[in-house]
């Protein structure tokens, strides 16, 4: 598992915000450790947004 504050360019507030965002979409899952969240992918949802964008966004 990659660290995402150490591979990506967005600031910190920015990526919390951002993955707060997806955590309440119901795409990943959120686990306090420490000062630290982690945040983990939940791939059956990914893979229906996934599926759901690639059908044309049900149109």
């Amino acid at each position: 598992m990659a660290s995402v504050s150490w591979s990506s360019p967005v600031v910190s507030t920015s990526s919390t915000t951002h993955l707060a965002i997806l955590s309440r979409a119901g795409l990943l899952t959120a686990e306090k450790a420490g000062r630290n969240i982690i945040y983990r992918a939940i791939p059956q949802s990914v893979r229906e947004m996934t599926d759901y964008l690639l059908a044309g966004c049900g149109s």
